[in-house]
């Protein structure tokens, strides 16, 4: 099973809140959304498992909530 298959949209590269390199990453559990881990290791965000997890840069995720939030 490979791991690290990402969709071709998908760039944990880049923050696109800064345009540059992420500081952090947070990983999201598909099933319902909620915030698993922050990691400051790409070679963890490498080895998640993309099928039960999602995984933001921190920037995407932060402006993602804050938006929800200003929607609610």
């Amino acid at each position: 099973m490979n791991y690290t298959t990402r969709t071709p949209s998908e760039s944990l590269d880049l923050d696109p809140a800064t345009n540059r390199a992420p500081s952090s990453w947070v990983v999201i559990r598909r099933a319902d959304g909620v915030a698993v881990l922050e990691t400051y290791q790409r070679s963890v965000v490498d080895k998640v498992n993309r099928g039960p997890y999602r995984v933001e840069t921190i920037g995407a995720y932060l402006q993602r909530i804050n938006r929800e939030a200003k929607e609610a």
